[in-house]
């Protein structure tokens, strides 16, 4: 997404949802995951920005794959207790990059988010001397090496945004989404990923984060409803992210032990 530090420690669970783009893909079902930047602030010309991303052809760089690991990490492994969607205020300010259970909702320090990248990219071999801009760097690089428009990378990265673009066209760049995950950006039904077509039964995705099932029950009214919530459109848009996040965290998975026993 080209986000700045300042755009990715903000992020809270009510700015994520995903948004059907019909026209994508071969079959034209296609989704991308989206996040409202800066907690719904307006950009010059009074309107909303956002980022958004689609699945990348490469599981290991994708950046929907990990923020599904991640969750499934948060709420089956770290011992932080699954959120509760009753009302706004019960979920509202927690942080997707979070500092730790017992500070859900406090801002992750500049310092320690360094620290820490600095740490991961040793880790994984990358040097670089701009440690929390590098991706937004080496992101703008690559698509243009994968044929992406200056215009469209200028649009991805919400860099110099004129009239025209800040107030009447659409916030979502499908050629840079396309090129950044490696496809033909130019070609919509050039984005297809194979293992987006493996369903894992019913039974296997109730297993991950069990109770969305209720809270999404109790806020699409239906009959079968266990609880009682606020009406909340950002609680249905992340929780409808979430179910596609467990097909999406399934996905890699199968994926991932089928290439090792392939080798």
């Amino acid at each position: 997404m080209l986000l700045r530090l300042s755009n990715r420690l903000p992020i809270e669970l009510p700015d994520l949802f995903l948004m059907p783009l019909p026209n994508e893909g071969p079959n034209g079902t296609g989704w991308c995951l989206v996040t409202v930047m800066g907690q719904g602030k307006t950009n010059q010309h009074g309107r909303l920005e956002y980022g958004a991303a689609l699945r990348h052809r490469d599981y290991r760089s994708c950046l929907v794959g990990a923020l599904a690991t991640y969750f499934f990490w948060r709420w089956h492994c770290s011992g932080e207790p699954f959120p509760c969607f009753r009302t706004s205020q019960d979920w509202y300010n927690i942080k997707v990059l979070k500092r730790d259970n017992a500070h859900l909702t406090e801002l992750l320090s500049d310092s320690t988010a360094s620290s820490w990248t600095r740490r991961l990219y040793a880790d994984a071999g990358i040097k670089t001397s701009k440690v929390t801009h590098a991706g937004r760097v080496s992101g703008a690089r690559l698509a243009e090496l994968n044929g992406v428009s200056e215009d469209q990378i200028r649009r991805g990265g919400r860099w110099n945004a004129d009239q025209m673009t800040g107030c009447y066209l659409t916030t979502l760049p499908r050629a840079f989404m396309r090129g950044i995950a490696d496809f033909d950006p130019e070609w919509a039904s050039s984005y297809f990923l194979p293992r987006e077509t493996i369903q894992p039964p019913p039974l296997l995705l109730g297993r991950i984060w069990p109770d969305i099932d209720r809270w999404q029950a109790a806020h699409l009214e239906r009959p079968d409803a266990s609880e009682w919530v606020e009406p909340n459109l950002a609680a249905g848009g992340f929780l409808e992210l979430l179910q596609r996040l467990r097909s999406v965290f399934l996905q890699v998975c199968l994926h991932k032990h089928s290439l090792r026993s392939l080798s």
